[in-house]
């Protein structure tokens, strides 16, 4: 008789201390107020707004939240387990605070930057409270002598997508606009800011689904032929996938120019049954300097050590490291320079501007809730996408939030 043998392999685990979870949530006892966000910025409550949520004096209201990013799997005694309090700046009679929205960047397709929406929420959420056990946490500064490289420039990221129809019936992908119905559609994006005679890269994805002839995509920027390649196309092919993608990145030149349109247009020589795009991703240098009221941006430059310096910052304006967005920290110098890591998410805006802050709107009022952010999965639609197979609607830095209607 044979005799087999087994093997098995053991590989190193990790778990959080009890030390790490808090005894009870914040949410178990008080009144709180639910409000929600979908642009990452800093966002201003009025005192007519916390009266109006029953919160009274808005010099008590205090903001509690984690922000719209989604836990990572792995375990991390970083990450708080309960609901954190955030710094607020209190200012003209307003309360301002960092909110992260839901949708977050990545690099993918030769792009520095492409949207990532949370797989499961088109919002993120934030929880209010006038509970008298709390006061307010101050921003923590940091700051040293500015050293490194020079930077007044980054690469501004918009995106243009909307999610309509499910190709696979099944899974969390979704497209956007349909070109069997108009082979010829187009989209506009205002590059504010945008250094003159720079190029800018734009990225699009198109899925399709025919199974013979040949589909292609082709392109104008401000009624300008782009040139054809052929990752413009793709043959017909009979298979049970749900689609085939169409992936064109674009370099364009639009001299000084900060408008642009950029069309689509989709032809083939088969009969698709599907034919919709799935996003469009602009990147371009865009210049660092606080004129729209707020300036958030993501520093990924190769050097080790930057030198910050943003125009239009002084009196009345801050500079924010923002990358764990539950605890911002104010980058201080007295030299009209920060210092900066790469790889880090930096907002910057003007305190004394509220044209530019966005509000966020109440969502729901919540009694004797529970939070754990390790010990609950965050379940939802299907049809949201992760990180590696979609993406979502965005529009850059922040500037604009859209509420509850």
């Amino acid at each position: 008789m044979a005799a087999a043998a087994l093997t098995c392999c053991s590989y190193p685990g990790m778990a959080l201390t009890n030390t790490h979870f808090a005894d009870t949530s914040r949410l178990a006892n008080g009144r709180w107020v639910k409000i929600e966000v979908s642009q990452s910025g800093i966002h201003q409550i009025t005192a007519d707004e916390a009266r109006a949520w029953g919160l009274g004096d808005l010099s008590r209201v205090h903001v509690f939240g984690m922000g719209g990013q989604p836990l990572s799997e792995k375990l991390s005694e970083d990450v708080p387990d309960d609901l954190p309090q955030l710094p607020v700046v209190r200012t003209e009679g307003k309360l301002l605070f960092y909110a992260q929205g839901v949708t977050s960047w990545s690099n993918d397709n030769g792009m520095e930057f492409v949207p990532v929406q949370h797989p499961y929420s088109s919002k993120a959420y934030y929880f209010l409270t006038d509970d008298s056990r709390y006061s307010d946490l101050p921003l923590t500064p940091v700051g040293d002598s500015p050293h490194g490289t020079i930077v007044s420039t980054f690469t501004e990221h918009l995106a243009h997508e909307v999610d309509l129809v499910n190709p696979a019936s099944s899974g969390r992908v979704y497209l956007g606009e349909d070109f069997t119905a108009t082979s010829q559609q187009s989209f506009s994006f205002d590059l504010a800011g945008k250094m003159a005679d720079t190029e800018v890269n734009v990225l699009s994805i198109m899925g399709v689904k025919q199974s013979t002839g040949t589909a292609k995509v082709t392109f104008q920027y401000n009624s300008t032929n782009v040139a054809s390649t052929s990752n413009d196309q793709i043959s017909g092919r009979s298979s049970d996938d749900a689609y085939q993608q169409i992936i064109s990145k674009k370099t364009l030149d639009l001299g000084d120019n900060n408008a642009l349109s950029y069309s689509i247009k989709f032809s083939t020589t088969g009969a698709p049954s599907l034919a919709r795009l799935d996003y469009i991703a602009v990147n371009y240098t865009r210049r660092l300097a606080l004129d729209q009221g707020q300036l958030c941006f993501d520093m990924t430059h190769p050097t080790t050590n930057l030198q910050l310096h943003v125009d239009g910052t002084g009196s009345g304006s801050v500079v924010m490291d923002v990358t764990k967005p539950w605890n911002p920290q104010v980058l201080t110098s007295t030299s009209g320079y920060s210092s900066l890591q790469p790889g880090r998410h930096v907002c910057s805006p003007h305190l004394r501007r509220s044209d530019s802050q966005p509000e966020p709107a109440q969502r729901a009022r919540a009694r004797h809730g529970h939070h754990h952010s390790q010990r609950v999965s965050r379940a939802g639609p299907a049809h949201r996408r992760t990180a590696r197979d979609g993406r979502q609607y965005a529009r850059a830095g922040g500037q604009r939030w859209r509420g509850l209607q």
